[in-house]
């Protein structure tokens, strides 16, 4: 049985209620989300350790971004294009 994306998780707004993060209702892990940066152009984020890429995973980079001054680091980054 196939479980729909609604019933699987449990869906997380706060603020803007621009952002919106689904968490798994069994684990708590939030697989995937709708980052604030640009949630109008259909941007999301996901987290990698959900995904099996088998032996080939894909080159990741990490990038520092500061969540408690998110308007300054919003302007200072290129994060709006992370996500698209």
């Amino acid at each position: 049985m196939t479980e729909s994306l609604q019933d699987a998780t449990i869906l997380y707004t706060w603020g803007t209620k621009t952002a919106q993060r689904r968490f798994c209702k069994t684990c708590g892990i939030l697989p995937f989300y709708t980052p604030r940066s640009n949630a109008s152009d259909g941007g999301y984020g996901v987290t990698l350790a959900c995904v099996d890429f088998g032996n080939n995973g894909p080159r990741v980079e990490i990038r520092k971004f500061d969540g408690v001054n998110w308007e300054k680091s919003f302007r200072e980054t290129s994060i709006a294009n992370e996500s698209k």
